[in-house]
């Protein structure tokens, strides 16, 4: 368990340090993950930094279905990083606020 723990935080320190490096130069892309689904690719400085194939925050695999539920996620969190906001990550009241249709699902 600590080790674990241990590799959390390393983790996240090195997404930190990361995104620190120039949070200005952060966009997205958006992928196709399966047949009618979508995610996105955030990139860093020309390099993937997150590539996100579900919603995250979400229990299971489940994928964006509208590709632009996936462009206005990928938005927010281009946003949160250029805030310096690491991790960044995505609460449910927050895709909630995005209308993201897969939630109605739930």
């Amino acid at each position: 368990m600590k080790v674990l723990l241990v590799f959390t935080c390393l983790f996240f320190a090195s997404l930190s340090a990361r995104a620190s490096q120039s949070p200005g130069d952060t966009s997205f892309t958006i992928i196709p993950v399966a047949k009618n689904a979508w995610g996105y690719n955030i990139n860093l400085n020309g390099k993937v930094f997150i590539h996100q194939t579900t919603i995250p925050g979400m229990q299971g695999n489940i994928a964006f279905s509208r590709k632009t539920d996936a462009e206005n996620t990928a938005k927010l969190v281009v946003q949160k990083i250029k805030k310096g906001i690491m991790p960044p990550s995505v609460s449910l009241q927050e895709l909630q606020q995005l209308n993201i249709y897969n939630l109605k699902k739930q």
